[in-house]
């Protein structure tokens, strides 16, 4: 005890309030860096998948004469019915080169709309999330049909068919095929869809332009 009768040590602060620290005046916080990584991954992706299907549309749209020129010089019949079965999925993949190149356009301007962080960005890449996965699935499948229907064809009116175990294996080889498709393509989608998506993400995004 003092002379003036308080306390001889001092009184105690009041406690802390269980709050984050907050920045200094006048300091703002930093702005995020992952508008700016991922928009430069899509529209890296993008300009990549524009080009690559401009070059499948003009190599579909050649592939008819291909096919006459090489009929041209087959005189197996057997032969010739394994080119009619690969022709026929012909419009199919011209189909799918030509939205792939629709989507990889919107895929570029959602990744420049990331990077200078605007609004309509998220909505553009969510969307082409969705469809892009859809794109895939198709693209898989007709792939896979059409490998199976040149398989059919090259076994049809054969003298020794393939036995059992090579075309298990085919099966096999052709699934995996399936799956590792399914994974590559629709990584950047889940992504996008997951990433875009959470909360946190959504809030910062409406604070944009």
């Amino acid at each position: 005890m003092s002379e003036t009768g308080s306390p001889a040590y001092p009184p105690l602060s009041p406690p802390l309030a269980n709050v984050p620290p907050s920045m200094p005046p006048g300091i703002e916080k930093p702005p995020s860096t992952w508008p700016v990584a991922l928009g430069i991954l899509c529209i890296v992706l993008g300009v990549l998948g524009t080009f690559s299907g401009f070059c499948g549309v003009v190599a579909g749209a050649a592939q008819p004469f291909f096919f006459e020129a090489m009929k041209e010089g087959l005189d197996d019949e057997h032969a010739q019915r394994v080119m009619e079965s690969v022709k026929q999925f012909q419009p199919y993949n011209l189909l799918l080169q030509f939205a792939s190149i629709l989507l990889s356009i919107a895929l570029t301007a959602g990744g420049f709309g990331l990077t200078l962080r605007r609004r309509w960005s998220r909505p553009t890449l969510r969307h082409w999330s969705w469809l892009k996965m859809i794109l895939v699935v198709a693209a898989v499948w007709i792939g896979w049909a059409s490998q199976r229907a040149m398989l059919d064809a090259a076994s049809q009116e054969s003298a020794s068919p393939p036995p059992l175990q090579f075309r298990m294996m085919g099966g096999l080889f052709g699934s995996i095929g399936l799956v590792i498709g399914l994974v590559w393509g629709w990584g950047l989608p889940v992504f996008n869809l997951v990433w875009l998506g959470r909360a946190k993400i959504r809030s910062e995004v409406n604070e944009w332009a």
